[in-house]
């Protein structure tokens, strides 16, 4: 591929993760640890859609729901997810069921009729919510050391989570550990 373009956001602050979304409006959103959000227009990079703030500490990372992106989900150090409205700016709901920062999150892909989202935390854990009212279903314990990467299946019936210290892989479903790799 080749270069098309560069962008500058906050020129004090060092960019965590970047996502794009899928379907629906082109949106690519960043994180900084300035605790704050930046969802951008990919169709001109120097213009800012919205600035997210609320998170009190570094965010870590960022995903869109799917198909359209209508929500966008932001993990933070704070032990804190924040989903937020991509459209309006606003935030529609805090997530603060973890005890540690939170480093991983994940909407369920668009074919999945029950949409949920997954995080996964510094205090070992993840935690599946159903988007449709926010409430917890599932808490995955069963990791030493804190989730540093979470997906789905295409079908959203098996979640993969892996820890960065105790270099464990598990596979879930249901709230029950499959497998362990």
């Amino acid at each position: 591929g080749s270069f098309l373009q560069s962008i500058q956001g906050d020129i004090n602050s060092v960019c965590w993760s970047v996502a794009i979304s899928s379907g629906g409006a082109r949106m690519l959103a960043s994180t900084c640890d300035n605790s704050k959000v930046q969802l951008w227009n990919p169709d001109n990079f120097d213009q800012v859609v919205h600035i997210f703030e609320g998170h009190t500490d570094t965010v870590w990372t960022v995903a869109f729901s799917q198909p359209a992106g209508a929500l966008l989900a932001s993990a933070s150090q704070d032990c804190s997810v924040k989903i937020w409205n991509t459209s309006k700016g606003t935030c529609v709901k805090t997530l603060i069921d973890h005890t540690g920062g939170v480093g991983s999150v994940c909407f369920s892909p668009e074919k999945n009729l029950s949409s949920t989202l997954i995080s996964g935390s510094a205090d070992t854990t993840c935690r599946v919510y159903d988007t449709a009212n926010w409430t917890l279903l599932y808490t995955l314990s069963g990791h030493a050391g804190s989730i540093n990467c979470l997906g789905y299946s295409p079908n959203a019936a098996t979640i993969v989570s892996t820890g960065n210290t105790d270099n464990l892989m598990k596979l879930w479903s249901l709230g029950e550990c499959l497998r362990t790799f």
